[in-house]
């Protein structure tokens, strides 16, 4: 009885009516769980009658009132279990009453259409089984959202005019109550869609029993506020295969360009963003190292000594520790203040609600019984870890060890598909996951250092496309068959090629050196215009039986094959540019996106970025702007292989992944907005940068100019294979 009475319920105030009905619930609610003594007799009756109104008074007002689906604009309490770490402001209360329900109460192709501003304000919520899109937003949904938006404004008119309301308007205005007639038209412009999340947070939580005390003993290690650990639930939903459309990857939703940063590798065969326990440690770091930044910046604005500087940290998972430190600096270490009244181009909706969407996940996590009592946590993984004394085949280790590749695969994620696949061989070195078990595996190592070393079943070569080359007679010329040389580089059926593209060359190690000397010869870095639509070669491709005809025609909005050859076709930009100078040489790059010095100095095998600074006259402090070119100190040739040969690995690395997760249906035209530069258009719309620099080779180079036209390409997300 105490709990129950302990709930805040909240009563619906519904427009053109009296509360009576609620007056008579609170006095029931007042007399059954106040301090009073147990009600007699003729209480109980008067009670009973009183009970009797409000249900006749409650048909009668569900009878005229809106639909739940049109007047569900009452979110519940739900009280917190905040601390002085992880503290719940007042202000944010019902932006984290939204996510509670988003993560607990809605569930896939439900949408709810509520005021970006004041989440309260719920206007709809379809049951249509579509989802939001920012940028091609479902017919239904668009409709929906432009109807609401006609009469929040019709609204405003007649408050202003003093006409009278219909029932549908005077439930809005009621939202609005005390609000002037423009802050409905405000409104009106702010109308923001968001999905249902139930279904995928019961999925979070079977996994999140998995990686659970994983990730507790890691921010223990690090001294850092255990309750971090229900950060995955809103970065991948615990799923360490998760893939975002920008790029990131893992269970803490890791971008390339972070990854070296923290010191993971990302690469053809390894990508140890993937790896849970990897990812976690890395994580970690990043957590220290956004806190002692932003803890500096705040003791410069005098932080008090009561203030929590997590509510920071946890943002800057999601905007940057830069941004946040640059928001504390202008706005001072009030957390609630930086919130509604902090302005920056890319400090946006999402950002202003990942602190809220992070107390709700650890408030229903922490509620999963109440919310989700049919949902069961999966079990800790168990392995034990030995060391790769040689590089060997992922299908020899299955073979040895006595399991199957796919238990193998979900125990070490960090290898691509490239391993999997037999084109890469796990590496010397390499620390490999087994089920765990009490006798060991020593005698499988031993049979393991007395096999022979395996060749490679499908070695790669890289041979970059020349004027009047198709894909057919690159082929013919390495000797390799034309269709396995479109279905590694992933052409398409008209097998388009630009000059410039980087092609990979399946075959078998002896057919790569009999054919080596068919490679061609370097020549000048090309310029960014140099790869225009008009030089691409089309292979036409045919079958033994007949020729596949292939209409050329295109419709608005399709890509060309010569736009998605660019589009996932790695170019010569990637090259090193040799510049004679006075007798002497100079090497240089334009800097691409992702890259980092760090990924030079490896690239380069020289192990510090201090020649890379000291070359090009920059300070630790500053960061390398993408597109700016950067000298390297390059000694001799081979230097020069060994740094596009891993240059080349790593992009192609970040095309092959984008690929297994999303395919590319057409384009579409963005106009540039006062402010926007090549990372906020990234941002804003969810394109990774080096895909938006494939559509707009020009865009990292220089400042788009306001209303220019950019391209950017319309995605859809595979299914799961």
């Amino acid at each position: 009885m105490e709990s129950t009475c302990r709930k805040n319920n909240r009563h619906a105030q519904f427009p053109g009516r009296g509360v009576s009905a609620v007056r008579l619930m609170t006095q029931y609610q007042h007399n059954r769980c106040g301090n009073h003594n147990i009600p007699n007799i003729d209480t109980v009756a008067t009670l009973r009658h009183q009970m009797g109104v409000i249900v006749l008074l409650l048909g009668t007002l569900l009878s005229t009132a809106p639909s739940l689906t049109e007047a569900h604009h009452l979110l519940g309490e739900y009280e917190l279990d905040c601390d002085s770490t992880f503290p719940c402001p007042p202000k944010l209360q019902r932006r984290i009453d939204l996510w509670v329900e988003v993560f607990s109460k809605y569930r896939k192709g439900q949408v709810i259409l509520h005021d970006s501003k004041r989440p309260e304000r719920i206007y709809t919520v379809m049951d249509v089984g579509l989802n939001c899109s920012r940028r091609r937003e479902p017919h239904k949904i668009k409709k929906k959202r432009k109807q609401i938006a006609t009469q929040l404004r019709q609204v405003a008119t007649k408050l202003e005019k003093k006409h009278s309301l219909n029932k549908f308007e005077s439930h809005l205005a009621q939202m609005f109550k005390g609000e002037k007639p423009s802050e409905l038209r405000r409104a009106a412009r702010q109308i923001r869609c968001q999905d249902g999340n139930r279904d995928r947070f019961a999925e979070a939580l079977q996994r999140y029993g998995n990686y659970k005390k994983m990730v507790i003993a890691g921010l223990r290690d690090a001294n850092l506020p255990t309750d971090i650990q229900y950060l995955p639930f809103v970065e991948s939903g615990y799923n360490p295969m998760a893939y975002s459309r920008v790029g990131a990857a893992g269970m803490w939703q890791i971008m390339p360009r972070t990854a070296r940063k923290l010191g993971l590798q990302l690469g053809s065969t390894i990508d140890e963003r993937l790896d849970p326990q990897m990812a976690t440690n890395a994580a970690m770091q990043y957590f220290k190292r956004s806190y002692k930044i932003l803890d500096k910046a705040a003791r410069k604005k005098k932080i008090s000594s009561n203030t929590s500087l997590f509510p920071f940290v946890i943002t800057s998972y999601n905007y940057g520790i830069t941004g946040m430190r640059r928001a504390i600096i202008k706005m001072g270490p009030d957390f609630v203040k930086v919130i509604h009244e902090y302005r920056a181009r890319t400090f946006r909706v999402a950002v202003k609600n990942f602190y809220a969407s992070f107390l709700a996940a650890r408030h229903v996590a922490r509620n999963a019984s109440k919310y989700f009592p049919d949902t069961r946590l999966n079990s800790p993984i168990h392995f034990q870890e030995i060391l790769i004394g040689k590089s060997t085949s992922a299908k020899r280790l299955s073979n040895l060890f006595d399991i199957n590749k796919k238990q193998l695969r979900q125990l070490n994620p960090s290898l691509t598909r490239n391993v999997w696949a037999g084109r890469r061989h796990v590496p010397k070195g390499f620390m490999l996951r087994l089920p765990f078990r009490n006798q060991g595996y020593d005698s499988e190592l031993k049979k393991l250092a007395q096999l022979p070393s395996e060749k490679p079943r499908m070695a790669e070569s890289d041979y970059r496309v020349r004027h009047g080359d198709t894909a057919c007679r690159v082929a013919s010329t390495h000797r390799v068959r034309c269709r396995d040389l479109i279905a590694i580089n992933g052409l398409g059926r008209r097998a388009t090629i630009y000059v410039g593209q980087i092609l990979k060359i399946p075959g078998s190690v002896k057919k790569l050196k009999a054919t080596a000397k068919t490679k061609a010869k370097p020549v000048k870095l090309a310029s960014a215009t140099s790869l225009e639509l008009k030089i691409v070669a089309k292979t036409p491709i045919k079958s033994p039986k007949k020729d596949i005809q292939v209409p050329l025609a295109h419709a608005p909005g399709e890509l060309s094959p010569a736009e998605l050859a660019k589009a996932f076709g790695i170019g010569e930009d990637l090259y090193v540019e040799v510049l004679p100078r006075a007798g002497s040489k100079i090497y240089r790059i334009r800097i691409e996106p992702e890259e980092t010095l760090g990924h030079y100095a490896d690239w380069l095998g020289i192990g510090s970025t201090r020649p890379l600074r000291e070359l090009n006259d920059v300070s630790a402090a500053k960061n390398m702007r993408i597109g700016a070119r950067l000298k390297l100190p390059i000694k001799n040739e081979k230097q020069i292989k060994r740094f596009e040969r891993r240059r080349i690995s790593f992009h192609r690395s970040l095309e092959t992944q984008f690929q297994e997760h999303y395919r590319i249906t057409g384009k579409e035209e963005y106009q540039v907005k006062r402010g926007d530069n090549g990372w906020v258009i990234s941002k804003r719309a969810e394109v990774p940068l080096w895909l938006l620099r494939r559509f707009n080779p020009e865009i990292l180079f220089r400042p788009p100019q306001v209303g220019e036209i950019v391209y950017l390409p319309v995605m859809e997300s595979r299914k799961p294979s």
